[in-house]
């Protein structure tokens, strides 16, 4: 005879939500990479056309303190009145009509009270420059908004973008903070979705963006950059990767 059964263990975690799908799913398409060097002062690239302005600067990891600081990354810094750093790609190559899927990560490491800076995609391919977010056309992206808080921002390819304030769990010029991006390009339904995380803690924003969007044919390509806007302090823009997943 066999003995009696034994206590069923306790049940694994159970999966996550996810976020939408385009009609081409994640099986197709090519993905492309950017990833800093820890400790380095470049970046390893997969089929990604990415290019860096300003001074790059080695981050070491160090435990303890802010976020930021415990996240291999590599930072690009500028001290001049309007000058830019960051990284932008010089080729646009998906559009929301074909799908893809942009994930990077990123914070600032070192800012100043005038600071301008954007992350996201839009259909310029020319290095950035020092400009307002409000004279931006055919883009999606995230950047500091006119009510003191992190803002995403979109528009067309006229106008002035739509801007969508965070609120205050997304203070938008504070160094030491990590966030992610997210921006999904969705073929099937002629819509951006976005989502914004403040790294080491809860706070999370997300939402569809259907209405003052590039057009489903206009070719986007990603860049992150910032500024002192005016003012000579040195600034930091620290940066860990970038995914780019065309679906077609």
């Amino acid at each position: 005879p066999t003995g009696d059964q034994g206590p069923q263990g306790p049940a694994g975690p159970t999966a996550g939500p996810t976020g939408p799908t385009g009609g081409n799913g994640f099986s197709t398409g090519c993905i492309y990479v950017a990833r800093a060097q820890a400790g380095g002062t470049t970046f390893d690239v997969l089929g990604l056309p990415l290019t860096s302005f300003g001074t790059a600067v080695a981050r070491t990891p160090s435990y303890g303190g802010a976020y930021l600081s415990s996240i291999p990354r590599l930072a690009y810094a500028i001290s001049t009145a309007n000058g830019v750093c960051g990284v932008y790609s010089n080729v646009a190559f998906v559009s929301i009509g074909n799908g893809f899927r942009f994930t990077t990560r990123f914070g600032l490491g070192a800012t100043t009270s005038t600071a301008r800076w954007f992350a996201g995609m839009t259909s310029s391919v020319v290095t950035p420059t020092n400009v307002a977010l409000s004279t931006l056309t055919d883009m999606v992206g995230i950047g500091r908004g006119t009510a003191g808080n992190m803002a995403v921002f979109h528009n067309d390819s006229s106008g002035a973008p739509t801007e969508i304030d965070l609120g205050t769990d997304f203070p938008d010029n504070t160094a030491g903070e990590m966030y992610e991006l997210k921006l999904y390009g969705d073929n099937d339904n002629s819509q951006v979705y976005y989502s914004v995380r403040r790294l080491g803690t809860a706070f999370e924003a997300t939402g569809y963006l259907t209405t003052d969007i590039p057009s489903l044919t206009t070719a986007l390509a990603p860049r992150l950059w910032l500024s002192p806007n005016g003012t000579v302090a040195s600034v930091a823009l620290d940066w860990t990767i970038l995914t780019l997943h065309v679906l077609v």
